[in-house]
């Protein structure tokens, strides 16, 4: 296996001057100090101040606990007018600060799907906060279910391999087989590389049209500038969506002499599993079809037909992907995969 590296340098450094932000209409929040991109030094305590004509809230990065900071809500005059003004500390510095921060007019419903919509209203404002962590050079994304990346086929997707601060340099590398992601030092993909469309510090590698042959581990590791001896490292989980089960019903209630049939599509070949089959009368009436569609998203289905149904035939019968790989010698099991409980009355 190769061990060549090929990384993406960054060598841009933010600083924390402050300068007015956006404010089109009365009630949009301004944050002081203010820059789109921000960087603070480890173990750095930071304030930020939002105000606006309405009540305001901060919206940190999930990963941060009540802990790693605190916000001190007021009403002050200003120009003979009451100002709503929220203050967020953050203490502490280190790798898990890093990420966006928004502030926003606390009479909206918030969440994290329409937060950017709110910032093109004037609704609410951001900024990205990096962190020169001397410790730890890799953003870490929570919960750890979001190692696993989902892609659509077809539809781009982004792998999350982030350094906490612009000079680090970065380097992701697919499994199997060894392979490194390449940029040039513009960060426009190599020619060997078409299928990617980027690096951007703030959101990782972007795949501009995801197929099958992509899936995969991906390996993120991070160096502090051009020092190799103290780096950092992140496996991400990349694969398209599980299988898709028609009926969609995973607890199905069937009588005994009934037939039933279940169709399994997906992206890549699947399979079915049952421990059923050992059982009386299970086997010969069983019958398995694997077809090719013309259905791009979902090319492969497979269908399970059970005849002379009886008790023998309840239990969990599962359709899965083959997708099993290892990574440094070591079985890393991506299978994807969806059940179907079947309940046989008498």
């Amino acid at each position: 296996m190769s061990s060549v590296c090929l990384c993406v340098i960054l060598y841009f450094v933010v600083g924390f001057a402050a300068s007015p932000a956006k404010r089109d209409v009365d009630a949009t929040p301004t944050i002081t100090p203010y820059e789109e991109e921000m960087t603070g030094s480890y173990n750095e305590k930071k304030v930020f101040d939002c105000r606006s004509t309405d009540p305001v809230e901060w919206i940190v990065p999930q990963q941060l606990s009540n802990s790693a900071y605190f916000t001190n809500d007021s009403t002050i005059t200003e120009n003979g007018a009451d100002i709503y003004e929220s203050k967020l500390t953050l203490n502490n510095l280190n790798h898990v600060y890093v990420g966006f921060y928004y502030c926003a007019l606390k009479s909206k419903n918030l969440n994290s799907l329409d937060l950017d919509g709110l910032e093109r209203t004037n609704e609410a404002v951001k900024f990205y906060l990096f962190v020169d962590d001397q410790y730890d050079f890799t953003v870490y994304t929570y919960p750890i279910a979001k190692d696993k990346v989902h892609a659509h086929n077809g539809q781009p997707v982004t792998i999350p391999c982030k350094p906490t601060t612009k000079n680090i340099k970065v380097t992701l590398t697919k499994y199997p087989p060894h392979k490194i992601i390449s940029f040039g030092k513009d960060l426009t993909p190599a020619v060997e590389q078409p299928e990617f469309a980027g690096f951007d510090p703030k959101y990782g590698f972007r795949i501009e049209k995801y197929d099958i042959s992509m899936r995969g581990l991906y390996n993120c590791t991070t160096g502090f500038r051009s020092d190799w001896s103290s780096s950092g490292w992140k496996a991400y989980e990349l694969h398209g969506d599980a299988p898709i089960i028609t009926p969609a019903n995973d607890n199905v209630d069937v009588s005994s002499g009934d037939s039933y049939q279940i169709t399994c599509q997906s992206e890549e070949p699947v399979t079915w599993t049952n421990n059923q089959e050992r059982r009386k009368g299970v086997r010969e009436n069983v019958r398995i079809y694997h077809t090719r569609t013309q259905n791009d998203a979902l090319p492969y289905e497979s269908r399970i037909e059970l005849s002379n149904i009886n008790a023998n035939f309840a239990g969990s019968y599962y359709c899965k992907t083959n997708a099993s790989i290892e990574l440094w010698g070591n079985p890393a099991d991506t299978n994807q995969i969806v059940k179907v409980k079947l309940n046989v009355k008498a």
